[in-house]
């Protein structure tokens, strides 16, 4: 059964103390945490176009299609939950942390997994009481609106791989007179892009930058987002899939990356909006990160990358003892008479796998031959972590030891350009990773 998967803004919510609470007041506390629950969360959700996807007592999950609204959302709701604790003792208040992300997340039923749902969690955990705290790629989105952000910095977050840039909201104290806090939001809103509906104007926020971007003719999304991934610094991707029609675009990445999932994503949305094109999100989470001393060897090797289809397929499993069972498969031509497939460790290392007369000699189980001419290559991996795979197809052999040399030190540009114009080099890059899952035990 396929998994349905999207992009989406998480919102997670918890109460704050409450084992506390149930001490000092069992029934009250849970009288007092479902009326919150059922009469403000559920009702803002919903008004604000997402989706409950449960409640655990003293916690709540949700997913929206706009950032804009789940923060709306989540304002609103401390909001109200503010003044329902008015004249309350601060030992016995209901107060709620919020924690907001924009991810990747699988649906399963009713329910939804993943990174972006675990990350939205976490970040719940780093509020505030009565606060909402959002990652870096919710903030990118939401600083157009003008309000003050903290920003916490880099946080380790468990069970999370890759560092998540937190941001803090802390609503404002209200005042003996004046709109409420949500209301000044609103304000900025209207301010910010026009007179419309606040609605409308949350909508108009998720597809452009602002008004200026939104009088801009519309850019073709797929022509600016394959150059603006083509120019990426330090970085070999490759568009993976696209979502979207007739409005802002989705993109999911592979590849590798020296910039985190989220910067990255982020930096690539700002320069398709900077285009006008409307791109809504670009999903980096499946980008593996590549070492400072990397960027000067892709970059050698990106100005001769194979623009065309991927030129072989990976897929691991699995073998214990910490081994990973990695079958290769690909078409002995892609290697042109002199080609190769290397290996690239995770430290960067590069080593020499096989040439294209190897696969000829190599036997069962190492090479598998197929009816379609392609071979399969079982490779077994010990190094735990992103590796990749560099696939050299050549008329004239690359000398010993080039490429492994270039990876360890910046190699001597024009002579490597003399030499792959000589051989008439191409590269295919892939990267997979090895070993336990993040988190795993």
């Amino acid at each position: 059964m396929a998994v349905e998967r999207r992009l989406a803004a998480v919102l997670a919510a918890d109460v704050v103390g409450f084992s506390r609470l149930m001490g000092r007041d069992e029934e009250g506390t849970l009288a007092r945490v479902k009326s919150l629950f059922d009469d403000v969360l559920r009702l803002k959700v919903a008004e604000h176009r997402g989706r409950l996807v449960k409640t655990t007592g003293d916690g709540a999950l949700a997913e929206f299609g706009s950032v804009f609204n789940a923060f709306q959302c989540a304002l609103e709701v401390q909001e109200a939950g503010a003044a329902r604790n008015e004249g309350i003792p601060a030992p016995d208040r209901v107060d709620l942390r919020i924690g907001i992300n924009i991810g990747d997340i699988i649906f399963d039923d009713d329910d939804v997994f993943g990174d972006g749902v675990n990350i939205a969690a976490r970040l719940e955990g780093l509020a505030k009481p009565g606060g909402i705290c959002v990652s870096y790629r919710a903030w990118e989105d939401l600083r157009k609106l003008q309000i003050r952000f903290t920003d916490m910095g880099d946080q380790h977050l468990k069970n999370i791989e890759q560092p998540v840039r937190a941001f803090h909201f802390t609503l404002p104290a209200p005042k003996a007179e004046g709109p409420p806090p949500s209301g000044r939001v609103l304000e900025v809103l209207r301010r910010h892009w026009g007179k419309a509906a606040a609605a409308g104007v949350l909508a108009l926020a998720v597809a452009a930058a602002g008004a200026a971007a939104l009088r801009r003719p519309r850019a073709d999304a797929d022509a600016v987002m394959a150059k603006a991934v083509a120019a990426a610094p330090c970085a070999w991707l490759r568009i993976d899939g696209r979502s979207g029609a007739g409005g802002a675009t989705a993109f999911r990445l592979s590849g590798a990356a020296l910039q985190p999932p989220d910067q990255l994503a982020h930096a690539l949305v700002d320069t398709a909006h900077r285009a006008g094109a409307e791109v809504g999100q670009v999903n980096a989470s499946d980008v593996a990160p590549l070492q400072p001393a990397q960027c000067a060897w892709l970059d050698s090797l990106k100005a001769y990358r194979y623009a065309g289809a991927p030129r072989f397929g990976l897929a691991t499993a699995a073998k214990g003892r910490g081994m990973t069972r990695l079958a290769l498969t690909l078409d002995p031509k892609a290697l042109g008479p002199s080609g190769a497939v290397y290996g690239v460790e995770p430290t960067g290392a590069v080593e020499r796998i096989a040439g294209a007369a190897d696969l000829d000699r190599l036997r069962p189980p190492a090479v598998l031959r197929r009816e379609d001419g392609s071979h399969v290559m079982n490779l077994d991996i010990d190094q735990p972590g992103w590796n990749g795979v560099l696939l050299l197809d050549a008329q004239a052999p690359a000398p010993k030891g080039l490429l492994e040399a270039a990876a360890r030190a910046p190699p001597d540009s024009a002579r490597f350009a003399a030499l792959a114009r000589a051989g008439a080099w191409r590269f295919d890059l892939a990267w997979f990773r090895a070993g336990p899952a993040p988190g795993a035990r």
